[in-house]
This record gives structure tokens, C-alpha cells and sequence, in this order.
């Protein structure tokens, strides 16, 4: 399962490595999306951008608006968003598996 949860949660960290390096002064925009994509608080993001040395999955050489906090939001997303997608597509198979074996009995 933590296969599917990296790429998600890889792609979501360049959008927002994109979003902070487009507007390099500020982490407002990041702030936005983080909020908006329900992955957390605002407060959790960084007025400025900052350097990352604490960081593990948002490696930047650069300054970055992502913080170890932020870091965690995103793994949590990620995985509850994976969980709920195997869940979603489980259940239908369930109740195929269900009807085939009520079919044989």
C-alpha cells in the first residue's frame, strides 16, 4: 500500500515546490492549497519561505515554504486517501464474490 500512497503524495509535494518557487517571497499560495485540499491548517505553513534540513520528503536545496508538520499532513492524506480508494473499490468486489458464492451454494 505504501507504493500508491508515494505517488500521490509525490506529486501533491511538486505542486507545491512549484507553487512556492513561483512566488519565492512568500508561502501564501502554498498556504492556499494546502488549505484547500484539506490537508491541514494554514497555520501549518510558514509565512516565508525557509530552509528544509529537517525535513525528509520535501528535500529542497532551495528554501521551502513545506515544513516537518506539513510532511506529516501529507503522509496522513495520502494514506487515508489510499485507504479509502481500496476501500471504495473492495467493496464491489465483495459483493461480487458474495453473489458468486451464494450462486454456487
Amino acid at each position: 500500500m505504501m507504493a500508491l500512497v508515494l505517488p500521490w503524495l509525490a506529486l501533491s509535494l511538486a505542486a507545491l515546490a512549484h507553487l512556492s518557487a513561483s512566488s519565492p517571497h512568500t508561502c501564501a499560495v502554498v498556504r492556499r492549497e494546502f488549505v484547500q485540499r484539506h490537508m491541514g491548517e494554514g497555520r501549518s505553513v510558514p509565512d516565508a519561505p525557509r530552509t528544509g534540513s529537517d525535513l525528509q520528503v520535501c528535500v529542497s536545496r532551495n528554501l521551502t515554504c513545506c515544513t516537518r508538520k506539513m510532511e506529516e499532513r501529507y503522509q496522513f492524506t495520502a494514506r487515508r486517501d489510499i485507504q479509502n480508494l481500496l476501500q471504495t473499490s473492495s467493496s464491489s468486489l465483495k459483493v461480487h464474490i458474495t453473489h458468486s458464492v451464494a450462486g454456487l451454494q
